[in-house]
């Protein structure tokens, strides 16, 4: 789709939450196990990121899943994990970004390292000024 002289790729079920925009230089790729995160250099490329949380891949998964999201703007970020109580499960990310689109895999362990129980887990990406949660479900 063509919007505000932009390209958009139209994900799910045409809602906003959807819509992402595509640069013409290639989106991240994941990297391996449990911590990497991949940036496009926003102000290099000239693209501007909405704040979205982008439904984690593949969802229910076993092993591992990629949870992507982007910032329009730096700042401090939190990623965190939470089980279906309402207790920290895992801290994925705490600290100051660049605006950009990330990806980080969470291969379904606590904090202490130990794999968690199959259910349901609730991802929230929060900001000084914007918050978004998102669930998913993990299968043995």
């Amino acid at each position: 789709a063509y919007l505000d002289g932009k390209v958009y790729l139209l994900k799910g079920n045409n809602t906003q939450e959807f819509w992402q925009y595509l640069p013409q230089e290639s989106l991240p790729v994941l990297i391996s196990n449990s911590q990497p995160i991949s940036n496009l250099n926003a102000e290099k490329s000239g693209v501007s990121y909405p704040f979205i949380l982008y439904p984690n891949r593949p969802n229910p998964f076993q092993s591992q899943t990629a949870i992507c999201y982007s910032l329009p703007a730096e700042t401090k970020v939190s990623l965190v994990i939470y089980d279906v109580s309402g207790r920290l499960v895992k801290t994925l990310v705490n600290e100051s970004k660049e605006p950009g689109f990330y990806t980080v895999i969470w291969n379904g362990t606590d904090d202490s390292g130990r794999k968690v129980n199959e259910g349901v887990y609730f991802y929230v990406l929060k900001t000084d000024e914007n918050k978004m949660q998102r669930k998913m479900l993990i299968l043995k």
